[in-house]
């Protein structure tokens, strides 16, 4: 069985793809007898649930991001997803470090 974690455009699959990978890769374990495949499809195996759990937590995180930088940028997220994350970081630091500048100016006048 030939199992790329991209499709032929370099995307990654998708988690319903890799979860029917993952059964037909159980599946061929189940009929195979050979011990260096079964070591094989195992380490496969594992890859693809550690990889189903990194992508659930990467969106967990990346929802917390893009929650922060809407406050930041106060509009909703509509900053982020013109510019993208990157621009969106480096602009909400430069935001918050001239708020802090502005402020500090304030208090001491």
């Amino acid at each position: 069985m030939n199992l790329n974690f991209y499709d032929k455009t370099g995307e990654p699959r998708s988690d319903e793809e890799l979860q029917d990978a993952k059964i037909a890769l159980k599946n061929d374990l189940v009929l195979s007898k050979l011990t260096p495949i079964m070591i094989h499809y195992t380490t496969i195996l594992d890859a693809i649930d550690e990889l189903l759990v990194f992508r659930k937590e990467t969106m967990i995180y990346r929802h917390i991001l893009e929650s922060l930088l809407a406050v930041i940028h106060r509009d909703g997220g509509h900053y982020t997803q013109a510019h993208g994350i990157p621009k969106s970081v480096e602009d909400a630091i430069t935001k918050i470090a001239n708020e802090r500048l502005d402020h500090k100016d304030k208090t001491i006048s």
